[in-house]
């Protein structure tokens, strides 16, 4: 129902709802942003090419086995928490994104997706830092992936 009547774009990004305390932290592993509100911890290393979402699943693997940032446990983001990072007014760059984000960002996938029993091929949810708005897309689509772990 968030996703289809948009009552996320009225209600949480329009107002602005989501804001967050960051802290950049640099180790000699990677770069990472912590939210404190979201209780969330953010890759915020260099952002590679745009991947499909095979390739961003892979490369995920390869940030685990790396254990980039001295963390074993990154994943795609759900919906709700790649929708945290919107807000309300454009930075400098001309996103929807914090400026405490390295690189520029369109698109975000997620983990989220509606399910092929409702259409003809699986979708995938991305966030749009260009736009403010959230977005279907399918597997192959190329989008940049924000790796995410929790806090504790």
């Amino acid at each position: 129902m968030l996703k289809k009547h948009g009552f996320f774009h009225a209600n949480w990004n329009n107002t602005g709802a989501f804001k967050s305390y960051y802290e950049k932290e640099s180790k000699k592993s990677g770069n990472v942003v912590i939210a404190y509100t979201t209780g969330l911890i953010w890759y915020n290393g260099e952002l590679k090419q745009e991947m499909n979402l095979e390739e961003a699943e892979k490369w995920i693997e390869k940030l685990n086995s790396d254990k980039y940032g001295g963390y074993s446990n990154w994943r795609l983001p759900t919906l709700e928490e790649a929708a945290s990072l919107l807000r309300k007014y454009k930075n400098k760059q001309g996103l929807y994104i914090g400026p405490i984000f390295s690189s520029i960002t369109l698109k975000i996938w997620t983990k989220d997706s509606t399910p092929k029993k409702f259409l003809a091929k699986e979708k995938y949810w991305v966030v749009c830092f260009d736009t403010g708005t959230l977005e279907e897309s399918t597997r192959v689509n190329k989008h940049h992936v924000r790796p995410v772990r929790l806090l504790k």
